[in-house]
């Protein structure tokens, strides 16, 4: 199997998981998805896939992380775990992602002399916006349009299209390209998923890493001050 056809999305967990924990039928997903109940069976059993569309549906609709459905997926360390858990103290995550927001500025703010990447978040127009970000963290990663075809295994016009958002792709063929970029599926997606959890994780990540341990507490007692604000105002 080339790599392009390499399916890296497990629809087979992502289905018995909502079926497990929601109790739902074939013939009540297809009702929720609006496709035929035989469709998701073939899915389930790995003879067919869903589309773009259907795949962030399901997820969106039951919260589900994508990162969790990937082969070899990016997870979590047990660190990063408990640093995410001890800052977030139960608040949406958007709150969360605008509170990580001022916090880089605060960062490259007093880090103006070092390179440090940026992490565009993608809005608006799901598709355009997804390519938008793909070729922006192509780029600035140095990484050729050749080399990701190379990669890939895919023609050059196929890719441009994906970058250029002519064509719609699969699931499988972003996870394909973040992989390559070596960054999480949910970076790439964006607000096209509902569930963020995995780019707060990296974002933070990121952040601390660029402090050291006098910074990092300062920092952390800072972002707990700013969580409470956040929560006090978030009905504004």
């Amino acid at each position: 199997m080339s790599k392009q056809n390499q399916k890296l999305f497990n629809y087979t967990k992502l289905l018995e998981d909502i079926q497990k924990r929601c109790k739902k039928s074939q013939e009540e997903l297809s009702v929720d998805i609006d496709c035929t109940a035989s469709h998701i069976s073939n899915v389930k059993n790995g003879k067919s896939t869903f589309s773009f569309d259907k795949t962030l549906q399901l997820l969106n609709k039951y919260g589900y992380c994508i990162e969790d459905y990937l082969e070899n997926g990016r997870n979590m360390t047990k660190q990063m775990k408990e640093e995410y858990n001890e800052w977030r103290q139960d608040i949406d995550v958007e709150l969360q992602l605008l509170i990580l927001n001022q916090v880089e500025v605060i960062i490259k703010f007093n880090h103006t002399k070092s390179k440090e990447k940026q992490m565009d978040l993608i809005s608006e127009g799901k598709i355009k916006k997804i390519s938008e970000n793909i070729r922006h963290i192509r780029t600035e990663k140095g990484v050729s349009v050749e080399g990701m075809c190379k990669c890939l295994n895919m023609k050059e016009t196929t890719y441009r299209n994906i970058e250029n958002a002519s064509n719609r792709t699969t699931i499988d063929n972003y996870a394909h390209i973040a992989k390559i970029l070596d960054v999480p599926l949910t970076l790439l997606l964006g607000d096209s998923l509902k569930n963020k959890e995995m780019l707060v994780s990296y974002r933070l990540e990121n952040v601390l890493s660029m402090m050291n341990f006098v910074e990092k507490r300062e920092m952390k007692k800072m972002m707990k001050e700013m969580v409470e604000v956040f929560k006090k105002y978030k009905k504004w």
